[in-house]
């Protein structure tokens, strides 16, 4: 049984002191990319600038696709998804729970592993959520830009990345879109997803 959160609601909701919240997974209801924490779903808020989110059952299916990782709940999401991306093509089926126990293994290990020095690339990379930020509040203030090249935040290519986009589109959507956030460069994709130079390269630098 699934229940919409507006995000207030679901922030408090989370933050209750109880075992249930502990298994709570959330969906982000536009890129579909699911949450097992608080804080993870805070920060993709944040990040993205979206805010409609839904709680899921452990027990819901999902199908998961080989060759892009990404996670469609119906068939008509495995549709768009083809049609998105050529090369998806195989759909394991699983359940959220599943997901979750997966998920919540790699991270254990990942706490137990040595931990390594963050490169002066990585921190640049890091940071890129904070260009994204700024982008986005000077776009809605509709700030001119600085002139050349227009930048690509290395974040948001990133969670397009997870939807199951290819490098080049999710590149050219921000572009397309200023940088202005996950959801415009969606709308793009959706639009124009069977224009004839939809693969062409396109100039551009990734901040």
């Amino acid at each position: 049984e699934r229940r919409d959160l507006s995000r207030r609601h679901q922030i408090a909701a989370m933050s209750a002191p109880d075992e249930k919240v502990d298994a709570m997974v959330i969906k982000c209801e536009k890129t579909g990319k699911l949450f097992y924490n608080e804080a993870d779903a805070k920060l993709h808020s944040e990040e993205t600038g979206l805010q409609a989110f839904a709680q899921v059952s452990l027990e819901e299916k999902v199908w998961v696709c080989k060759e892009t990782g990404k996670v469609c709940f119906n068939e008509q999401q495995m549709a768009m998804h083809k049609r998105f991306v050529p090369e998806a093509q195989t759909f394991d089926e699983s359940n959220v729970g599943e997901l979750r126990t997966k998920a919540l293994a790699a991270a254990a290990a990942a706490a137990a592993a040595p931990a390594e020095m963050e490169t002066e690339e990585e921190t640049l990379l890091r940071s890129a959520g904070l260009a994204g930020k700024l982008a986005r509040k000077a776009a809605k203030a509709g700030e001119a830009g600085p002139s050349g090249p227009p930048l690509v935040t290395k974040e948001l290519v990133d969670q397009l990345l997870e939807m199951g986009f290819t490098e080049l589109r999710a590149q050219k959507a921000l572009v397309k879109t200023s940088n202005a956030g996950i959801e415009p460069a969606i709308n793009w994709l959706g639009e124009h997803l069977d224009d004839a130079d939809i693969d062409e390269p396109l100039s551009t630098e990734v901040e």
